[in-house]
């Protein structure tokens, strides 16, 4: 009977800990659903442990992402909450910037909890260190995050046309 009434107990935690707050808002109603028009580099990711697949689209300028949007047709509560809060962080973010903020949340997940210079990095994204508790739902967290690894070493699908900088050599003013 013990035993009955702790894993009752662990499976109400793990609701508590999932199913509150932030995780809840975004994995309902996530910002950054949907193509993204103009997106010059695409990436799908899938979870073979979750069952979680998702495709990210990113529009990158100038070493800085400018936009950032994801789909998903299987996608759990918290991998859209991670993916929608992912999206809202990645926003006018150099290459630099993403790649630290990307290792800031990777630590985080994988220790619990986050280091004070991570934890300014991330701001709302420190909510999935709970997920500490809940091994099986870190996969879902992380998935948005890998994926993001996989869009960052591929090429640009297009280039923008650069714009012209000054007048054209060998012509004078008119």
């Amino acid at each position: 009977m013990t035993l009955s009434h702790d894993v009752s107990s662990s499976e109400a935690n793990e609701a508590l800990i999932l199913y509150q707050g932030e995780i809840v808002k975004f994995g309902r109603s996530p910002h950054n659903f949907g193509e993204l028009a103009g997106a010059n580099v695409q990436a799908h990711g899938d979870s073979p442990i979750c069952g979680d697949h998702m495709t990210l689209y990113l529009d990158f300028r100038a070493a800085t992402i400018m936009a950032a949007q994801f789909t998903s047709s299987a996608c759990c509560a918290v991998c859209k909450a991670s993916a929608s809060m992912m999206t809202d962080m990645l926003k006018h973010k150099s290459l630099i910037e993403v790649h630290l903020l990307r290792r800031a949340f990777l630590r985080t997940i994988e220790h619990g909890d986050a280091l004070p210079l991570d934890r300014t990095l991330l701001g709302p994204l420190t909510v999935f260190e709970r997920l500490r508790h809940i091994p099986s739902r870190v996969e879902c967290a992380m998935l948005p995050w890998t994926t993001l690894e996989t869009a960052l070493a591929q090429p640009l699908m297009t280039e923008p046309p650069a714009e012209p900088r000054g007048r054209p050599v060998g012509r004078s003013p008119q």
